[in-house]
């Protein structure tokens, strides 16, 4: 009796640490959490999913609608760290990928700008311009848990940058060359 209680003490004990560790990154009850920060600059932020339904959150768990005009602020000047959560939908695999889009909105100089005398950042799209200002745009994917692949793609001028967070999901960062 002695040795059934002890090894019931013990597997609750285990069970009790393990829920903890595993939910501590879960704000919101979301699958990844991350970070967003504006080295230089403020940029319009939209996010959304791309081959299959998920939920995105704000740090307060309100959803972020995918429209532009709910969009979420990034700034050099934020007091607090901009953040999101996703959430996959219900029947959602590893074929499940996002798109997180951010345009710098701040003034600017316009020496990027399509058809400006300093036209430089030309895309391989046949020469031309898909965005206006600067901006960055991640895909974001997972070939399986804790191994994400992230594409990020820059435009007329932007650093566009990401890193792993562990057991959480990844920061990303976004800036410019003066």
């Amino acid at each position: 009796m002695k040795k059934t209680l002890n090894s019931f003490t013990c597997a609750i004990f285990i069970f009790f640490v393990l829920g903890i560790t595993t939910t501590q990154g879960n704000k919101c009850n979301c699958h990844t959490w991350h970070n967003v920060t504006a080295y230089k600059g403020s940029w319009t932020a939209t996010i959304s999913a791309v081959h299959e339904a998920a939920t995105f959150y704000n740090g307060d768990c309100n959803v972020i609608p995918n429209d532009k005009n709910n969009a979420f602020i990034v700034s050099d000047s934020n007091t607090t760290l901009p953040q999101f959560g996703y959430k996959p939908g219900p029947l959602a695999d590893f074929d499940t990928s996002y798109a997180l889009t951010f345009v710098r909105t701040d003034k600017h100089s316009k020496k990027h700008i399509r058809g400006s005398s300093n036209d430089v950042n030309v895309t391989s799209s046949g020469g031309r311009k898909l965005f206006q200002s600067m901006a960055c745009v991640f895909v974001v994917a997972a070939a399986g848990p804790a191994m994400p692949d992230v594409r990020a793609e820059e435009y007329n001028g932007a650093i566009c940058m990401w890193k792993r967070v562990d057991g959480e999901g990844e920061s990303y960062y976004l800036d410019y060359n003066e």
